[in-house]
């Protein structure tokens, strides 16, 4: 009876101790558990606060961001106002140009400025030997986008109001009487207007005192006979018996390709190819 006993009692003593261990090992995992989801709240405690800090930053910037577009518009309305509108028009500027290059520049006013300057009773000789006065003058037409009619009456224009002016240097006098030639003969030459007054400096009084300093010579009157006159001499047929004034027709040819974009594209790497002997003269 005593062993049996002993053997029951070990059994107790055994499953005791088994229960024992039993609730170490639970105690020991609920702590475990409980360290984690700790762990666990405090990271999901600190990207939250971090969330917030970035998401308030964000916040903030934004509305730095929206503050200073808001002051600047507000403080600045006309400025944007014209400079979009100085944008717009200096591109139909340079689409109306580039199509002058393409469609209307030819040989044939090239000629006629050639022409213009050989015939030009009022030229001084200093101008004529001085400046490259064919550079200058193309420059002008393609920058007023001239059409023949208008080189016709630049001609006249000059002979009249001469090509020196005491108040102003060389080219400004020319830009001027190109001007007036252009307002005379059109009735909308806004974006033209534009374009120079964007690029010459104080170009509008410059022109209005110019026609003031004119006021003596206003009250000639171009007729239309001295209209046709002056077209037929600047597209007089060319003479090759006279040996006078000759007009080679590769350069002429070489300008109108230097002039034009779209050819400049074309040909920018490569070499001018001129013809031989083929030089026609007045």
């Amino acid at each position: 009876m005593v062993k049996k006993m002993k053997k029951s009692e070990k059994k107790k003593l055994n499953k005791k101790d088994n229960n024992k261990n039993k609730g170490i090992d639970n105690n020991n995992s609920i702590d475990n558990n409980n360290s984690n989801n700790e762990n666990k709240k405090e990271k999901n405690n600190l990207n939250e606060s971090i969330n917030e800090e970035n998401e308030n930053k964000f916040k903030n910037l934004s509305k730095l961001i929206e503050n200073d577009l808001t002051k600047n518009i507000m403080n600045n309305p006309e400025e944007i106002i014209m400079e979009n509108e100085y944008n717009s028009q200096n591109s139909i500027y340079k689409n109306l140009q580039n199509n002058y290059l393409k469609n209307t520049l030819n040989i044939n006013i090239i000629s006629m400025i050639t022409k213009l300057i050989n015939t030009s009773n009022t030229l001084p000789d200093e101008l004529r030997i001085n400046y490259p006065l064919n550079n200058i003058l193309i420059e002008i037409i393609k920058e007023f986008m001239f059409t023949d009619l208008e080189i016709v009456y630049f001609s006249l224009y000059l002979d009249i109001y001469g090509w020196i002016n005491q108040y102003y240097d060389f080219k400004d006098n020319l830009i001027l009487t190109a001007l007036s030639v252009k307002k005379y003969l059109n009735e909308d030459i806004d974006i033209i207007e534009t374009h120079l007054f964007n690029n010459y400096e104080n170009i509008k009084n410059k022109f209005n005192n110019w026609l003031k300093s004119q006021r003596n010579k206003n009250t000639i009157i171009i007729t239309p006979r001295m209209v046709n006159e002056r077209n037929n001499l600047l597209k007089k047929p060319f003479n090759c018996y006279c040996r006078k004034n000759f007009i080679d027709y590769d350069d002429a040819v070489d300008k109108i390709l230097n002039l034009s974009h779209s050819y400049n594209q074309i040909n920018k790497n490569s070499n001018k190819i001129k013809a031989k002997n083929q030089i026609t003269y007045i």
